[in-house]
């Protein structure tokens, strides 16, 4: 019963989270239109540089905003380094900083590139999709922008099953194929029809 409560309330924050990012999205797409109108008001930078610190904070402020955004929906930990490397350059590049701030900022940003760098692998970051067995391979390609070899109107079951049956390994539930950057894995059988299968990308393929 504490398990079935504690799955239910996860469930709960993950849909509020996702409405709390797609009411941010809004806010920024109508900031954005809105930004589109300043830009004749910034163009005499010479005349008026005050009023071009605005447009570039306002327009650091979208991209952090729409990174945020990518956060919340990705969970990863490159998506977090992202909103940071953001952030840090908004400081830089619109406050007026001393040269020790500015020191400090370049120093911070090195420091977030070399976490990604060394620190991240590249199975650090994981998204897993589970689709069913008849759904077609060129769909999948489609919606998650990858490229899976198959044959014409393949069917993930049918592309499982064979590249399985290829390289001589048992067909059941856990068994994965592997491509450049993703897999594919049953994740369910019933009556020896492949019913369920994950598809798994890496953090090097969504980067």
């Amino acid at each position: 019963m504490k398990k079935f409560f504690q799955k239910g309330i996860f469930e709960v924050a993950t849909v509020v989270e996702t409405v709390i990012g797609a009411f941010i999205l809004v806010v920024v797409a109508v900031l954005a239109v809105r930004l589109v109108g300043e830009v004749g008001a910034s163009i005499n930078v010479l005349e008026n540089n005050g009023s071009f610190n605005n447009f570039l904070a306002w327009t650091m402020n979208l991209v952090i905003g729409v990174e945020f955004v990518k956060m919340l929906c990705k969970h990863t930990p490159g998506t977090v380094i992202e909103v940071l490397l953001f952030a840090t350059a908004r400081q830089m590049i619109v406050e007026h900083l001393n040269a020790w701030e500015i020191l400090a900022g370049a120093i911070a940003i090195a420091l977030l590139f070399a976490t990604r760098k060394f620190l991240f692998s590249s199975f650090d970051e994981i998204e897993r999709t589970v689709y069913r067995g008849n759904q077609k391979v060129r769909v999948v390609n489609a919606v998650n922008h990858i490229h899976i070899p198959c044959e014409k109107d393949e069917t993930l079951e049918q592309l499982v099953r064979r590249m399985l049956e290829e390289s001589g390994e048992q067909i059941g539930t856990g068994a994965c194929v592997y491509f450049q950057g993703y897999a594919l894995r049953i994740a369910k059988i019933k009556e020896d029809v492949i019913t369920r299968v994950e598809l798994i990308q890496s953090g090097q393929h969504l980067d």
